[in-house]
């Protein structure tokens, strides 16, 4: 059977027919709005690239003077009043040196008094040095009724000696009686300790008797700690009475031997082994040899002195024949010394 025109429309029709539009979904435009705020919006991650400025500009008040200044750290006050206290020291120091009194009463009167005082220099030394050095007894009685006093007077200098050293090195005697005095009243005996002990300035008797300073030496010798400066010694072990001796100081010799530490001093000998019988026959001074030999303590170290050569043997050897004749007059005059065995007579040098 023939299909009819009707049909075949109708087929077409079927077989064309149109299909209803659907429009794409439109994706909304960018927005400002932050991501994730709108209603019904997924979030959208956006990329913000970082910009670094190019110049930063402080505001600045209006006046200076009224800015606000951080405050001060607990280092930064300690470093600030240690500056304050060191430069002050300086001047102090520099005015006990130049003489300036009013200066000098100015800092006395300062709060911080003690703390400067006790400021030493390059070469370790404080105020109490610079006023013993100067011999100013009014700066020196003022430092020394400080309650920081007995600190000072202790305190060694880079060299290892205490304000009495340089007192008696000084010849400043009535400087050692006030020190003395201060060292009474705390009930310690003023004398270097360590390496400084050692040297011939770190002991107050011994720089008295190297500078020639009777007058000091009086002083503490008749001291209460007496018995403490007699056994101090320089670097080569030497006592007061050596040093007398050997700068050949006949008068401070005499002034030694005169006292009640006669016995501890010419029995004593150095590093070496000498005594100050020996360092006598080595100098060759006839008047000290003879000073020495007027006491019992020293005649009878012309036959045993302990050592490898007698007094005798080291007068002869130095060339020394005034104090050689002298030796062998003692020992010709009968001396005798009681050392458990016979007398012996020495007549001339060993061999």
């Amino acid at each position: 059977m023939k299909p009819t025109v009707d049909q075949s429309v109708g087929s077409g029709q079927a077989t064309y027919q149109p299909v209803l539009y659907h429009p794409a979904p439109v994706e909304p435009a960018p927005t400002t709005q932050p991501p994730g705020l709108g209603i019904g919006q997924p979030p959208v991650m956006r990329v913000i690239p970082y910009q670094v400025p190019t110049e930063i500009v402080w505001p600045r008040p209006a006046d200076s003077s009224s800015a606000s200044v951080p405050p001060s750290t607990p280092v930064q006050d300690y470093v600030a009043t240690a500056r304050n206290l060191a430069a002050k020291a300086n001047e102090f120091r520099a005015a006990i040196l130049a003489g300036r009194h009013e200066g000098i009463h100015t800092i006395l009167v300062s709060p911080h008094i003690n703390e400067i005082a006790m400021m030493p220099d390059a070469q370790g030394r404080h105020a109490l040095f610079h006023a013993i050095e100067k011999n100013d007894l009014l700066i020196l009685n003022s430092l020394l009724h400080l309650p920081s006093a007995n600190a000072q007077a202790l305190k060694q200098s880079s060299d290892g000696r205490i304000a009495l050293d340089a007192a008696a090195a000084k010849g400043a005697a009535v400087g050692v009686r006030l020190l003395l005095s201060l060292s009474s009243a705390q009930g310690q005996v003023m004398v270097s300790t360590g390496e400084g002990s050692r040297r011939l300035e770190g002991n107050p008797l011994t720089a008295a008797v190297w500078f020639g300073h009777e007058n000091v030496v009086r002083v503490l010798l008749d001291s209460p700690y007496a018995p403490a400066f007699v056994h101090g010694r320089s670097d080569e072990g030497n006592n007061a009475l050596m040093i007398a001796v050997m700068i050949g100081n006949e008068r401070m010799t005499r002034l030694l031997l005169a006292s009640p530490y006669r016995t501890a001093l010419v029995e004593a000998k150095n590093d070496s082994g000498c005594s100050a019988l020996i360092h006598a026959a080595l100098v060759g001074h006839v008047g000290i040899a003879r000073a020495l030999l007027e006491h019992q303590e020293v005649r009878w170290q012309l036959i045993s002195s302990g050592t490898p050569l007698s007094p005798l043997d080291c007068a002869t050897f130095k060339g020394h024949q005034g104090v050689a004749e002298l030796f062998r007059q003692q020992i010709a005059q009968g001396m005798r010394v009681h050392l458990g065995s016979a007398p012996v007579t020495h007549t001339g040098p060993r061999q």
